[in-house]
């Protein structure tokens, strides 16, 4: 199995990670605001780049999921 597919599993949990962290911020008080922000945005980027990967890894797979013959 190529190395890009086990890339997106690390994505997904790094995105999971900082999703959690930026909950815990809360932006509640002033100094938490942009760090709270600013790991929402991250967590945005890596869940998109985990998309995208996923869907890069899917389409260059040598994998069959479904054949048909007619």
């Amino acid at each position: 199995m190529p190395n890009y597919l086990f890339i997106h599993p690390f994505i997904s949990a790094a995105a999971i990670a900082l999703i959690l962290i930026a909950y815990s911020m809360k932006a509640g008080s002033r100094k938490r605001q942009m760090p709270h922000y600013i790991a929402g945005a991250a967590a945005a980027v890596l869940l998109t780049t985990t998309v995208i990967v996923g869907l890069w890894a899917a389409a260059h797979s040598e994998v069959v999921i479904a054949r048909v013959d007619a």
